[in-house]
């Protein structure tokens, strides 16, 4: 995705689209997700794609994602990559 590149320099943020996101997160965790946030998958969809670039900018300063922000959390515990149902991975 091209556009990945912008949220992590300075300048503008580009945007993606729904299927732009599809074609990096698996559709069935994707719709999982939706479906445990009473949402249907089109439209989470598309509100993960228009909240990604800025998501992204803001916790990249300089480029570099904080140390601090990569940790995953399920009611109140630190978890483990990819140990819960509810993590959307990256093709």
């Amino acid at each position: 995705m091209p556009q990945a590149r912008s949220w992590l320099t300075g300048g503008a943020n580009e945007p993606i689209t729904a299927e732009q996101l599809l074609t990096v997160v698996d559709p069935a965790s994707l719709a999982l997700v939706a479906q445990e946030a009473g949402v249907e998958p089109a439209a989470f969809a598309e509100a993960v794609a228009g909240a990604l670039p800025d998501v992204v900018d803001q916790a990249s300063p300089d480029g570099q994602v904080d140390p601090q922000l990569n940790v995953r959390i399920v009611g109140g515990d630190e978890i483990e990559p990819h140990s819960h149902p509810h993590q959307i991975s990256l093709r």
